[in-house]
């Protein structure tokens, strides 16, 4: 359940940062640019650590109650936020080369970096990303995971209070 939990907050940043990225998209300083790569980095990471803050209090309560500590919960919702980047960059890893292939669909999926990814290849097809950037490309899926097991880590060693 977790899984699928985690996997919506995703999609609902996602669909968030999409919305700020097209909002932004006719500005042409590179300075608007610029803060719109912040922004939308920092909400999809904003988002889903406040998703781990919300995860870990839960599980300490639960850890409470019944005397038994499990990071199960943890990392299913780890996987579900780690779902759609990986997915996207693999099957962008499988579609190098081809037309027009799916680097635009891992654009979309992958809202919170746009302007990044848009920084590394501004084309929309698959054969002008070349295996470089593409790898280039791979810290951006470990983003999204890592803000949720981070915060659920320091939340659950009570560094950051969950209330």
């Amino acid at each position: 359940m977790r899984f699928f939990k985690a996997l919506a907050i995703y999609i609902a940043a996602d669909m968030l940062c999409l919305f700020i990225d097209l909002t932004f998209s006719v500005m042409d300083n590179p300075l608007i640019k610029a803060l719109n790569a912040v922004c939308s980095a920092g909400i999809m990471i904003i988002m889903l650590a406040s998703f781990a803050m919300k995860s870990a209090a839960e599980d300490m309560k639960q850890e409470r109650r019944s005397g038994v500590s499990s990071c199960r919960y943890a990392v299913q919702s780890a996987f579900g936020t780690a779902f759609v980047p990986f997915a996207s960059w693999a099957a962008l890893m499988f579609s190098l080369g081809s037309e027009p292939g799916l680097y635009r669909w891992h654009k979309l999926l992958n809202a919170g970096f746009l302007r990044i990814y848009n920084v590394i290849e501004q084309s929309a097809y698959s054969s002008d990303v070349s295996a470089g950037e593409a790898f280039l490309m791979l810290p951006l899926a470990i983003v999204p995971p890592a803000s949720f097991i981070v915060t659920y880590a320091l939340v659950k060693k009570g560094i950051i209070s969950a209330e």
